[in-house]
């Protein structure tokens, strides 16, 4: 990272390479924006980590952020709790130029969560936070409320979808209704029906 920092004196945003403790590559912490209405991002190529490479938004898993960025963002969406709140504080750094990762700065995630793992109170502030990001960021327009709306659809499709999540269909069905129609009215915080 010092060594990054010296070569790249007007880089605000750097991060450190991601690693599971099997040795693969955590690839859901470094994302590129594919579309810039929908705010939609796909994980950097696992190819891409040989080297440093720029991108568009961040977990904070590994992040340095200069006193400069922060004084101009201002701190993490509080109100978020859990879930995007990264994506969203990763969105307003976004403005001062794409982030740096440095590729031979390893973080060792000891974590056994993967997308595929699902909790009803986590999912709930997945959607409530993904969509009032989203409206943040780009408005509220057709495209936005489109992009909403397919996203509650596709989360309540992969219930039937996913044999894993049938014995809590019911509880996950409510949590992301609750989290649509909490995200599109901006109803924030701590929400007493859905915490660990």
């Amino acid at each position: 990272m010092r060594r990054a920092i010296r070569q790249h004196p007007q880089q605000q945003v750097f991060s450190g390479s991601v690693v599971l403790p099997n040795g693969q590559h955590d690839m859901m912490h470094r994302e590129l924006v594919t579309n810039q209405v929908t705010l939609t991002a796909k994980p950097v190529a696992e190819s891409t980590y040989a080297h440093d490479f720029k991108y568009d938004i961040f977990s904070f898993v590994g992040i340095l952020l200069s006193r400069k960025t922060i004084g101009r963002i201002g701190l993490p969406e509080q109100d978020y709790f859990i879930r995007f709140d990264d994506f969203e504080y990763a969105l307003r750094a976004r403005k001062f130029g794409p982030f740096l990762n440095v590729h031979d700065a390893v973080v060792l995630h000891k974590t056994t969560y993967t997308r595929a793992a699902v909790a009803p109170w986590k999912e709930y502030y997945v959607m409530r936070n993904r969509i009032a990001s989203l409206y943040k960021h780009s408005g509220r327009n057709w495209q936005t409320q489109w992009y909403c709306r397919k996203f509650l659809m596709r989360k309540l499709l992969a219930i039937a979808l996913f044999k894993n999540r049938w014995h809590q269909a019911l509880p996950l069905a409510k949590a992301y209704v609750a989290g649509y129609q909490d995200g599109c009215h901006e109803h924030l915080g701590r929400n007493l029906n859905y915490l660990p």
